[in-house]
Formats: C-alpha cells, sequence, structure tokens
C-alpha cells in the first residue's frame, strides 16, 4: 500500500492512501449503501461519502444494530475517546493509514480522528462542513442560517498551548469565520482558558461538546 519509507524518519511524508476493491467494500460498501457483502449501511449518504474521503469509519457512524463482523476482521481498529458525546468508541481504518512515524497525513491519530468525528457529527445533521489537514482552522462548520463557526482541535501537549500560539489561532479564526471553538482535552482547558480569557469558548470534548453544538446549532437531541 505505501512504498518503504527509509531514513531520515524525522520528515514528513505525505502519502497516498490506494485502498484495494476489497478494502473499499468493506469500509464503504457498493454504492456506498448496504449491501450482503459490505455487512453494514452507513446512518445516511453524506456520511458514507464524508467517511470515504477521510478514510475512516466511525462506529457512530453506521446503523448500531448491525456493526459489521468484516470490520473487525480486515481492518485495524483503535477504541477511542468519543469527541461528541459520553464514553468511547471503535474506529476502523486500513492498514498504511497511520504512517511509520506514527501519523496520518501530519497530525496525531487522534486529533485526525477527533475532528473527523466533530464533523460526522455534523455531517450527519445535514449541515456543510470542511477539514483543513494543513493549514487554516481544523474545522469550519456552516450553520443553517449561513453563518460560520471554527473550531481548533487543541489539547495539552508540550509547546501547543503557547499564549503567542493560541492567540494568533483565536485572532485570525474569529475575523474570518466569524466564531472560534477551541475544543480540547482536560488538561487543555484549564492552559487555553487561561489564555483567552473566555471560558465559553474553550469546550472539553465529550458531552459537553454535544452539549454546546446541539445549542449553537439549534437541533433537538431526539431530531435526525
Amino acid at each position: 500500500m505505501f512504498s518503504n519509507i527509509k531514513s531520515p524518519f524525522n520528515q514528513t511524508y505525505h502519502c497516498e492512501l490506494n485502498l484495494s476493491e476489497l478494502e473499499q467494500e468493506i469500509l464503504f460498501g457498493k454504492k456506498q449503501e448496504a449491501s450482503s457483502t459490505s455487512g453494514f449501511k452507513f446512518l445516511t449518504t453524506k456520511l458514507a461519502a464524508f467517511a470515504k474521503e477521510r478514510g475512516i469509519v466511525v462506529v457512530d457512524w453506521i446503523q448500531k444494530n448491525n456493526e459489521s463482523v468484516q470490520l473487525k476482521a480486515n481492518l485495524e481498529k483503535d477504541f477511542i475517546t468519543r469527541a461528541v458525546g459520553a464514553g468511547k468508541v471503535w474506529t476502523y481504518f486500513p492498514s498504511g493509514l497511520i504512517d511509520e512515524q506514527g501519523l496520518i497525513k501530519n497530525q496525531r491519530p487522534d486529533h485526525y480522528f477527533s475532528v473527523a468525528q466533530i464533523a460526522g457529527w455534523a455531517v450527519e445533521r445535514g449541515l456543510d462542513v470542511k477539514i483543513n489537514d494543513y493549514e487554516d482552522a481544523d474545522l469550519i462548520i456552516t450553520l443553517k442560517d449561513g453563518s460560520t463557526i471554527a473550531i481548533e482541535y487543541q489539547t495539552s501537549l508540550l509547546g501547543n498551548n503557547t499564549p503567542e500560539r493560541i492567540m494568533t489561532k483565536w485572532k485570525n479564526n474569529t475575523n474570518k469565520y466569524g466564531k472560534l471553538l477551541f475544543v480540547t482535552d482536560s488538561a487543555g482547558l484549564k492552559e487555553i482558558r487561561s489564555i483567552v480569557k473566555q471560558d465559553a469558548i474553550v469546550i472539553p470534548r465529550g458531552t459537553k461538546l454535544e452539549e454546546e453544538l446541539l445549542r449553537i446549532t439549534s437541533i433537538n437531541p431526539n431530531q435526525n
């Protein structure tokens, strides 16, 4: 799937992920619909297209009563913290998505999977989303009224939450998109709030983020 990557290993390599026909069928099914061979069906056709674009399947995106044995048998998986909602969730991906440096594109798997989860939540509800892998805000959601909100997934890592870095992201994205949310872990919550001095725009991942997204988008939790 990938050509061998040789020394030096501290370089960033941009690789194209080429799935076999079997892997494509396992991940997305024929015509992105349920079939006897794919063994599962996405909640919406837009989620199916989004999963294909990102190269992963989060179990929350498929019918709960029909999780595929083929997913478990043919793909790698990780049990990750839900970025939106409580608990953890299985995420499936083809071998080779994570490179020899432990990255997906230029990102840690936690970052890549979490941004995809947030975007998938919005896609499932019919909102337009844009993910930026290399520059700009991590995710931009266009709301029903045409306004936009930028989201930065910004957890606590060494050198990740410096005042200069955080304030630059806040100013640039607020000016460009009108509103910015920092989504973070428990340690990052304290770090970022101490810098921006605006608790309302720094949201912990999980149930608090779900509540905030529901509030912003004015979507009833029981409404599909």
